[in-house]
Parts: structure tokens; sequence; C-alpha cells
């Protein structure tokens, strides 16, 4: 196990890790800290003990690395994991590809290179998909080095310490619109001490650990693999609770298909009302970020990682569709529902195929949370074909998404 260090001295937080401010003013996730050194200090130090698997000049976000540090502790859950860290915006680096270090070791200068940006700084960001190292989220679109990828980042501030003696750290208090572009909980940080152990660590969690509520319920019949570097197993029967982000949502079903291409795999359009109190019916896109053994799991992650707009769907770890481009409308039919999830797999077993169960309110006009149990029954080539197949054969109790075949 180790505990990361700040990667700069006298390390200043500009820019928060998924700040309201930064979102409020630039419509977009901030999922990094930007820092620079208040002493004027360029150098980017490790944080410890790591490799860098990639390094280059990227069309986006200029002059980056891509270090692999391995069994990090994370002081806000407890937990140790596996962490991919992405370096954006230097001016030199240091270090060639594969080189391994040690804490303190200086590895490169920040800058100003790339895109969109106004001052010198550095972009830190930390991810849990080990697998897929060059793959952020930070991108909607592929530049030539990194690529476009799903949400399974970490909060850097749940994993720095700043070291005693040597470092400070600190952050900035202002606000747009009354947003924060630092969260209040990322403005400190717990001091590393010499004398506590594995890189040492005096403090605990600089965050409450609290828990979590997950948003409206979604379902998918898609293949869906562990995002990052999850290292659940499945639960009894297989069942694992998958959980959804929305990725945005489209008024036609051409431009949402487009949309949910250039996201990849794990990707599904549920057709839909728009809120509640909006029945106008848009294709909202909706894409795996992560899975969990237990509900639990689920609504912890949610909170901890700060996932937005989320969806949370019980169903089989092996469950399969095509990963083709041809877009189908796949038409489902709840069977059954049971108040507990015990109950609901031992129902779900005798459905067999695609069958789903999805954690959600009872109605519209009951909050009580069920797990319903849907299977598939058809599907069709057209939201049109899907309509005249469910109305001819009388299936009622109907949820239709489209999906790739």
């Amino acid at each position: 196990m180790q505990k990361l260090i700040q990667p700069l001295n006298h390390m200043h937080i500009s820019s928060g890790y998924k700040a309201s401010g930064y979102t409020a003013r630039f419509n977009m996730v901030h999922y990094a800290l930007d820092s620079y050194s208040s002493s004027g200090d360029v150098v980017v130090r490790a944080s410890g003990t790591g490799t860098l698997l990639s390094s280059g000049l990227d069309h986006i976000f200029g002059n980056f690395m891509v270090i692999r540090y391995n069994s990090v502790y994370n002081h806000h859950t407890g937990k140790t994991q596996d962490i991919i860290a992405r370096y954006y915006h230097l001016s030199k680096i240091l270090v060639k590809n594969g080189a391994s270090f040690s804490a303190g070791d200086s590895l490169a200068h920040y800058g100003a290179t790339g895109e969109y940006v106004t001052g010198a700084h550095l972009h830190f960001e930390c991810d849990t998909d080990v697998n897929y190292p060059m793959n952020t989220p930070s991108l909607s679109g592929n530049s030539n080095y990194l690529k476009a990828g799903i949400d399974t980042t970490v909060d850097p501030t749940d994993l720095l310490y700043t070291k005693s003696g040597t470092q400070s750290y600190s952050a900035d208090t202002d606000s747009y619109n009354g947003k924060p572009y630092v969260e209040p909980a990322d403005r400190t940080l717990p001091v590393l001490t010499p004398s506590s152990g594995s890189n040492g660590s005096s403090g605990s969690s600089s965050k409450p650990n609290t828990g979590g509520n997950s948003g409206p319920s979604g379902s998918s019949g898609s293949n869906a693999k562990p995002s990052g570097n999850n290292n659940n197993t499945a639960s009894e029967d297989g069942w694992i609770y998958r959980i959804y982000q929305q990725r945005g949502w489209n008024d036609n079903e051409a431009d949402a298909v487009k949309t949910a291409k250039s996201l990849g795999g794990y990707t599904f359009i549920r057709y839909e009302a728009k809120s509640s109190s909006d029945p106008t019916m848009i294709y909202r896109i909706v894409q795996q970020v992560n899975w969990t053994n237990t509900l639990e799991e689920a609504n912890r992650w949610i909170t901890d990682n700060k996932i937005y707009d989320s969806f949370i769907v019980l169903e089989r770890k092996d469950i399969h569709i095509g990963d083709n481009d041809d877009w189908i409308w796949r038409i489902y039919q709840q069977q059954d529902w049971k108040d507990n999830i015990s109950d609901a797999v031992q129902a779900a077993k005798q459905y067999g195929g695609n069958t789903v169960i999805r954690y959600e309110a009872k109605t519209k006009d009951d909050p009580t949370k069920i797990y319903r149990i849907i299977k598939q029954v058809n599907w069709t080539g057209t939201l049109e074909q899907a309509n005249i197949w469910i109305e001819n054969n009388k299936v009622y109790n109907t949820f239709l998404q489209i999906e790739r075949k």
C-alpha cells in the first residue's frame, strides 16, 4: 500500500474536482484538479512509486503524461486500488516512457500547452480504470493520443497527502454565481508525517464518508463489462448492480444514435418522458460506468464519485447483446415485481433469457421502491413497428429501449 503526495510543492488549487462553479461557468464537468505552485516552483514530482505508461504532445491537452500507481490508499473510503494519473499542459517532460520512479522524483514542468489554456497550470486527473489508461472523460471525442472515455475517475484529494515540512496546500475560495470553483471538502489535505508508515499518514479522511441515494432506475439488455479496476466478483447466481449514467439526450433518433456511437460500448438509448413534470418524449442516452455486488455498494460509489443522473439496474453479469452498430427497438414487458432482492432474483430465474430487474419507484404517485422484473419479448427496426406490435398483440406494461442488436 502507498499513500500519494501532492505533485507540486506549495500547491494551490484553482479549479477542483467536479466543482459546481466550474460546471456552471463552462457547462462541462471538471474531472481533475487544476493547480499551480504559489512559490513559482514549476517542477511536477512523482506522487508515489509509479511507472510512466505514455507521454507525448496531444492536440487537445498539450504535453501529457499517463502514470500508473499501484496499491494506492484512498483516505476517504479506506480502500486500496491501482490508479491511473494523467498530467496535462506540461511545458517539459523529464522522463521517458517505461521509466519507474519514487515519490518526490522530478518528472516534468507544468506549463500552458494544449487548447483552451488561459495560463500555466497542471491538470491532474486520477482514474480507477487501469485497463484503459488513455481514455478520459475529459474528452467528448478522440484526440491524436488521448481518447474519449466514460467516467471512472476519483477525486484526487481523496488520494493525496501533503508532506510535512516540505510542502503546503491551499485552494481558491472564489465562486461563480454562488457556486465554488473548489468545493469546501477539497480545500485541505491530510498531512503525511515521516513516522506514520507507508509513505506515512497521520490523518484520517479529510471528508465525511456518507451514504448516498441513486437517481431514477433504468434498464438495459446490453452486455456490460466491469468498468475500471473493479475487483468485484459476481454475486450469487451472477446477478450484479450495474450503474448507468445519463450522457446526454436528443430530440430525434438519428442524433441520439450518432451521439451514442461516439461514446462506444455499453451504451443504450431510452425513449421516455423528459421529466416527471414534462411529458415531452426524448431519446435519453445512458452508459454503464461501473458495477457492484450490492445496492449499498452502488449507492456509496455514486455518492463518493459524485456521479449524477445515475440509474441502477440489477442484471445478470453475463447478459449479452451483440456489439455491432445495428440499432433496434427492444420491447420489454414487466413480468412481476417483489419487495426484496432475494425474492426478485428467484422469480427472475424462471423467465430466463434477456430478463433484468429494475430497482425503482412503484408508480409515479407511489415512491415506494420495488424490484421490477422485466423481460424482452420482441424487437423491431423502428419505433413505429414497435408500437404497432404492442398494440396488435395487446402487450401491456411495456418498456421501449433502442439498443445495439
